[in-house]
């Protein structure tokens, strides 16, 4: 359905949203919340998603969504949550994802977090590094 992984991006961008934001992006909201049923909760007049931020699922909707042409506040919101999603990925222990481009940079950042969840500073820090460029 058209909008679904909009709809998606839009509410990892910012956490949780108010129906007026929500609506005033997304006039055709019911067919949207039908098509992604159990993934929105709504709480009176807040919108979130369920599942909690990964770059196992953030990743490959980050590559499909990201866009020079959005607005600087959102390419700045989407870089730091895919950053946010590579650390919560490292602390879940979850496997690094396939990555290209800005995606690989999560991946640096992911394998950063890991090392330094281990307590290897030198090796977070490497990576980091890497991830910076």
């Amino acid at each position: 359905m058209e909008g679904v992984e909009a709809f998606l991006f839009f509410l990892a961008l910012r956490g949780e949203a108010r129906r007026e934001e929500v609506r005033a992006r997304f006039p055709k909201l019911v067919p949207l919340l039908k098509a992604l049923d159990q993934e929105v909760e709504v709480q009176g007049e807040t919108f979130r998603l369920r599942k909690p931020l990964r770059l196992s699922w953030f990743a490959p909707l980050f590559q499909r969504e990201y866009s020079p042409l959005l607005p600087e506040e959102e390419r700045t919101l989407a870089l730091e949550r895919l950053l946010e999603a590579a650390h919560l990925s490292a602390q879940e222990g979850e496997p690094p994802a396939e990555a290209e481009g800005l995606l690989r940079v999560a991946r640096a950042f992911q394998e950063g977090s890991q090392a330094l969840l281990r307590g290897a500073y030198r090796e977070a820090l490497h990576r980091y590094g890497e991830g910076l460029g």
